[in-house]
């Protein structure tokens, strides 16, 4: 790495020195600025210097793209600029995210995901190795490796909610420790037995009044409950870290944090999440009663984001109930069209793109969906993209409205 030290230290001094940094952190090809004063930075000459491929400004970031080796060049910037091993900078309490409310959002989408990427890319080609072993006549009855491989893909997706939180603690600025104890308790293996037996016996509710219930499935694999309950913790914990004399802190805080927010998070952040996503399924139940060509234009726009969230799952009831009684379904065929909207739009990128290093990252993206597997992409660069984002939502309504009239 020390072979970058010459490009950290310039990069550092030009985007106004370590004293301008709030925050930094880096997703594939880019070191991602959270700059106290943009205009302190220097872009004519970050844009022509050897190693800088571009500037970008979006998502409330300033953004300097440098290709596949980021990560060596991240590293360096954290050694010679003296920042934290986590990437980020202590920023006073008033300081706030900034732009407008969708450059807000894209910030949250792209702190809390991209920090996993690469492995969430790689656990869903391994699905598509499975998909394509249980085509060819194999399963776990009949194959080791077929159990093996299945493990490895699943895997990561049944604990999702534990990656969330880490990645969400360090967006919300909550101890990671913390979030992983908060999510790990969100999908500890026997809470939905132990939570059955309570049912059972009539004892299912706190105080006797509040109940408490899983969702189907319970949390595992889901994306909103982790988020929102870290997001919760984030509060908890800045104002038990403020009352808490310090000669105990290092263990009070993390107390009242768990002991308030898991119950919280099962009671209430919990049961909120899951009521928005069945007020989804009702909200587009109703709409495709009243009429498909709207159902269809609605879930054209709206499928990307439905789908960075986890909130898509809200559909497949509406999809299942269709099978069960007509022995098959089009409710989600106005999904269809926006995945080859991104294999198109992927394939645009690469063919008009010069630069080396984001082509290279394009043709990833475009090979990983050939396996089955975009919400990498979704949750990757398109959603840092506001042009691009808006020209797949335009293909996406046209879509939706094409295939509405089927249903």
């Amino acid at each position: 790495m020390a072979k970058y030290t010459e490009l950290a230290e310039d990069i550092l001094k030009h985007v106004g020195g370590k004293e301008n940094v709030n925050s930094l952190k880096h997703c594939v090809t880019r070191l991602r600025f959270d700059l106290k004063d943009e205009s302190k930075a220097d872009d004519d000459y970050l844009k022509n210097r050897d190693g800088v491929v571009t500037v970008v400004k979006a998502g409330g970031q300033y953004q300097v793209v440098i290709g596949n080796h980021v990560p060596d060049v991240y590293a360096e910037v954290l050694q010679v600029g003296g920042l934290p091993a986590g990437g980020s900078l202590d920023i006073d309490e008033g300081d706030a995210p900034k732009g407008n409310l969708f450059d807000r959002f894209v910030s949250l989408v792209s702190s809390i995901f991209q920090p996993f990427l690469g492995p969430l890319a790689a656990a869903g080609i391994i699905k598509g190795i499975v998909a394509v072993m249980a085509a060819c006549g194999l399963s776990a009855a009949t194959s080791p490796m077929y159990v093996i491989l299945n493990a490895a893909g699943d895997g990561f997706f049944q604990f999702l909610p534990i990656l969330i939180a880490l990645t969400s603690a360090r967006r919300f600025k909550v101890n990671e420790f913390t979030a992983i104890a908060i999510a790990g308790a969100l999908v500890y293996p026997d809470i939905a037995t132990m939570v059955t037996a309570l049912q059972k016996t009539g004892q299912g509710h706190v105080l006797g009044v509040i109940p408490f219930a899983l969702p189907a499935g319970g949390y595992l694999s889901t994306v909103m409950p982790s988020i929102l309950a870290v997001w919760v913790a984030s509060y908890i914990q800045k104002f038990f870290t403020k009352i808490t004399p310090d000669v105990i802190k290092v263990f009070v805080v993390p107390f009242f944090t768990l002991l308030i927010t898991v119950p919280l998070t099962f009671l209430v952040v919990g049961p909120v999440a899951n009521t928005f996503s069945d007020g989804l399924t009702n909200l587009f139940q109703a709409i495709m009663n009243f009429s498909p060509i709207v159902f269809g234009l609605i879930l054209g726009i709206s499928w990307q984001v439905l789908v960075m969230f986890g909130m898509h799952w809200a559909l497949v009831p509406l999809a299942i109930l269709d099978v069960a009684t007509n022995g098959s379904s089009i409710i989600l065929s106005a999904a269809i069209l926006p995945c080859f909207t991104q294999t198109g739009v992927l394939g645009a990128i690469m063919l008009k793109t010069k630069e080396e290093s984001p082509y290279h990252l394009y043709a990833s993206l475009h090979f990983i969906y050939f396996w089955g597997y975009r919400t990498c992409y979704l949750w990757g660069k398109p959603s840092n993209e506001n042009a691009i984002l808006h020209f797949m939502w335009c293909f996406r309504t046209y879509g939706g409205c094409h295939d509405g009239p089927r249903y």
